[in-house]
């Protein structure tokens, strides 16, 4: 596959350790950012801006004086706007370790709702991975899931009380989920209903997987009925399988990486020749570079080169990722989002592993394959994270879920992208939200991007497209 090459744009900027990316719309232009974490210096925000790529620093948000290892979006206060929460690692030689963030939009600034009073002693300051949000009652008000490195520390699962007062409260306990786990890898989503479930990667113990409730709890599935294999899970990430719909990807440190479908409760596995030869892998994320109609699969590694996978003559082939296989990088975090609005998907990469390499920014060389992009929001209009989005478009049906976080340290993008190939109209899209409620609509034009409101008001509104 043939990429083109955009990073030359990002040159001005730093080179720092940077680990994960969070896709989050910033300045409400409707065109997403890309928060980027930085172990060594500033946190950055790449943003699109009349025709140019662009890294800047927001003073509010770059916590300079902090080690940023990951960050998600999600709207913890119901107030319609995403909240970023940005996990902080802590040097075991200062005597006051570095806390997370909960930044939230307050008029035209952004404050850290810790900084409140009430909030104070709920700071978490323990190492830890990956994150994950999840709206556990399908209400709309989301709650940020923080995975900490046993034994140091439990799950941590934080949600605003009062709404008014933006109190925060951490859940975990109540809900079943305050465990110790030694993972690397986090992924919320509906995948033994609508509700949102929770699938948590470990590096020595095995991977566990929570099932939520109609009343917000979650109970832990017995090992049989898991993915079958020891730990060592370093990134996971859902893809659509032309054959049997969404499945899971799970990369492994050791080797041993796997892809699982799930039939009747239990994951079974799917072949995906090569997968389990990669050399150490270190993030997955499946998206359709090229608007083909089918998902790549890309996975990166922190040592020789990255590999691509795509949907060929029935089955999974390995194809050459051209310039994506960054032979020699050392590869920390990949978001994949549509930072410029043309309806392609852009792929950034960071590095970190082995100490300070510049960002790489990559975009599939021009097409005429048409797409659709879908927004489901939630009651309050902010992005529904966790919400699953089914098109049918050409006699196929596609399938995505809005990220909540996935692979490893990142979120990607709050809108279900999907390549159409040479259609020219797409029949149907039916949007469930974690609450259960649906919505349908017929007849949609391609190359644009629909808001689909909650069910509370049966209405599309067109954001803005090519015609």
């Amino acid at each position: 596959m043939r990429f083109k090459n955009l990073s030359r744009q990002l040159e001005a900027g730093p080179v720092q350790c940077q680990r994960g990316v969070c896709a989050i719309d910033i300045d409400d232009d409707g065109l997403c950012e890309a928060y980027i974490c930085a172990h060594d210096g500033p946190n950055l925000l790449l943003d699109f801006n009349d025709g140019v790529y662009r890294l800047f620093l927001l003073p509010q948000l770059s916590d300079a004086a902090a080690s940023s290892q990951s960050a998600v979006a999600c709207d913890v206060n119901a107030d319609g706007l995403e909240e970023l929460y940005v996990h902080n690692i802590s040097d075991e030689t200062v005597a006051v370790p570095s806390s997370d963030r909960l930044f939230a939009r307050h008029g035209l600034g952004w404050v850290d709702l810790f900084n409140h009073e009430t909030n104070q002693s709920l700071r978490n300051r323990v190492s830890g991975h990956s994150l994950a949000v999840i709206d556990r009652l399908g209400n709309g008000s989301y709650g940020i899931i923080v995975q900490n490195h046993s034994p140091a520390g439990p799950l941590q699962l934080y949600e605003i009380e009062d709404q008014h007062e933006e109190k925060l409260h951490d859940v975990a306990a109540d809900t079943g989920i305050q465990v110790l786990t030694d993972g690397t890898a986090m992924l919320a989503a509906p995948l033994f209903g609508h509700t949102m479930d929770l699938l948590i990667g470990g590096t020595e113990d095995l991977d566990r997987i929570f099932v939520a409730e109609q009343n917000g709890h979650f109970n832990e599935l017995p090992a049989t009925q898991g993915l079958g294999k020891t730990g060592h899970s370093a990134s996971l990430c859902l893809v659509d399988d032309p054959r049997y719909g969404i499945c899971c990807i799970v990369v492994r440190h050791s080797q041993d990486s796997r892809m699982y479908r799930l039939d009747k409760g239990k994951f079974v596995l799917v072949q995906c020749p090569g997968l389990e030869d990669i050399i150490s892998p270190h993030n997955v994320v499946a998206a359709d570079f090229d608007n083909n109609g089918y998902q790549e699969i890309y996975v990166t590694t922190t040592a020789g080169r990255n590999h691509l996978f795509a949907w060929r003559d029935g089955t999974w082939t390995e194809v050459d990722p051209g310039i994506l296989s960054e032979p020699g990088g050392s590869c920390s975090g990949v978001c994949v989002a549509d930072f410029n609005g043309d309806g392609c998907l852009e792929v950034l990469v960071t590095h970190g592993e082995r100490g300070a390499q510049p960002l790489s920014l990559y975009e599939h060389e021009d097409t005429p394959n048409t797409w659709i992009r879908i927004m489901p929001l939630t009651q309050y209009y902010a992005p529904a994270r966790g919400s699953l989005v089914t098109i049918t478009a050409g006699g196929r049906r596609q399938t995505r879920v809005i990220d909540a976080g996935s692979s490893t340290l990142c979120q990607m993008e709050p809108i279900a992208h999907f390549g159409l190939g040479d259609a020219q109209r797409v029949e149907e899209v039916v949007v469930t939200w974690p609450d259960g409620r649906t919505q349908c609509v017929n007849d949609l034009n391609v190359n644009t991007i629909y808001k689909v409101t909650y069910p509370n008001e049966e209405n599309v509104e067109k954001k803005h497209g090519v015609d």
